[in-house]
């Protein structure tokens, strides 16, 4: 196909990507999908929109079609025909219901907003999409309730990675005040803040704090040494010593109330 494209042009690629599609029907899966993508691409890149609609729609005739509207959706990103993708999620959403569908539906409406908020691009001008909150709605509807908390944590840190740390802040705050308990979802949080709060230190550190003062924590000697390494991380890159030195004070008199304590309970065994 490359050959044919650089030497004799878009119909000769075309005759070989059908001789390839035919040779490759009842071969590997992966092959033939890799096959059918490509040809996807051809017409996304020399095509029109209704052949690339027409190939699209042989493909998902012989292919996996959850596969295949993913690639699709790749496709539409390369080329930046952005108005197309949206439908396509839904028809995923609907179809598959689960939390990566889901996820990936509500990070490409979080990506076009922060887009068309910093972007004065003329092709996302005109399009709409659904208000990413909307669809965050439809999605703890669709999902099980074991998988509310993990979609909920998912939508707060896209908010925070593009540039929103005070929405990621409130989706974060409604789980760890339901879920107090929940370590990976604190740990998360502290991550987000660390990394996208913008240079709020003091948000930073008094999230720290709540942490380190949490009761639940507390009682595990290793959940409070994740906070604290996590802590520590943070003052390192202030470059603030005075913070750094207290907080090694406050590890240690932490271990030594962790021992005696433990000491104690083994005593009273005996």
């Amino acid at each position: 196909m490359a050959y044919m494209l650089d030497n004799t042009g878009v119909d000769s690629a075309r005759k070989v990507v059908e001789r390839a599609v035919r040779a490759v029907s009842m071969s590997n899966d992966q092959d033939k999908l890799n096959i059918w993508t490509a040809y996807m691409n051809l017409e996304s890149n020399f095509g029109s929109q209704q052949t690339l609609e027409e190939i699209t729609k042989r493909a998902l005739e012989v292919n996996d079609r959850k596969k295949i509207y993913l690639n699709l959706i790749d496709i539409y990103k390369t080329s930046m025909k952005f108005g197309y993708i949206e439908v396509i999620y839904k028809q995923l959403a609907k179809k598959y219901n689960n939390l990566d569908i889901w996820s990936n539906y509500i990070e490409f409406l979080i990506e076009m907003r922060a887009k068309k908020e910093t972007d004065n691009n003329i092709v996302l001008k005109d399009v709409d999409f659904s208000e990413p909150k909307l669809i965050l709605q439809r999605a703890l509807q669709a999902l099980t309730k074991d998988q509310h908390v993990n979609m909920i944590s998912k939508y707060g840190m896209l908010e925070f990675k593009n540039g929103a740390p005070e929405a990621g802040r409130t989706m974060f705050e409604g789980i760890v005040s339901n879920y107090p308990k929940r370590m990976d979802i604190w740990s998360i949080y502290m991550d987000m803040e660390m990394k996208y709060g913008q240079g709020n230190v003091t948000q930073a550190r008094h999230l720290f704090e709540r942490c380190l003062s949490n009761e639940f924590i507390q009682k595990k000697p290793k959940k409070m040494k994740l906070v604290f390494q996590k802590y520590m991380e943070f003052e390192n890159k202030q470059g603030n010593k005075t913070n750094l030195s207290s907080l090694r004070e406050r590890v240690e008199q932490y271990l030594s109330k962790a021992f005696d304590k433990e000491e104690n309970e083994e005593e009273e065994s005996e």
